[in-house]
């Protein structure tokens, strides 16, 4: 069985290996607000690492669990990595504050959001970055 820091280790080995332009063209980062999700995140981040996310946020909605201590483990680990509170944004859910306080720490051309339980699994292509390459130049979501 393989630690974070191998697959941190392991994503950086392939990412290197993607397509990515000079420019960052395909850089991508993924947002995701997060609760009690201790048992999962560290595999979930690492993943998400592997198949080419150029930096995760990650938003703590007040865990009860160890969810903040093992995000902030895997961002010793990995500064593309990062742990935020999840703010207060009158009239907003939780989940909105964070993706509106999250797209204000974006510098990529690429953002997504997904949930933990959720896997970005690019089968045809292998890659995020090789995945973005096949999207037209006058293409954006």
């Amino acid at each position: 069985m393989f630690g974070f820091r191998d697959l941190v280790r392991r994503s950086r080995q392939q990412t290197t290996r993607c397509k990515c332009t000079e420019s960052g063209r395909f850089d991508c980062t993924l947002i995701v607000i997060a609760r009690d999700e201790a048992p999962y995140i560290a595999e979930w981040l690492a993943f998400h690492r592997a198949v080419g996310f150029s930096r995760i946020l990650v938003f703590d909605h007040a865990s009860m669990d160890d969810t903040p201590a093992v995000v902030a483990r895997a961002a010793a680990a990995d500064p593309a990595i990062s742990l935020h509170a999840t703010p207060t944004l009158l009239g907003a859910s939780p989940q909105i504050a964070a993706y509106t306080a999250g797209m204000g720490l974006v510098r990529t051309p690429w953002v997504a959001f997904l949930d933990v339980d959720e896997f970005l699994v690019p089968w045809r292509d292998g890659s995020l970055s090789d995945y973005l390459a096949r999207v037209p130049e006058d293409v954006s979501a």
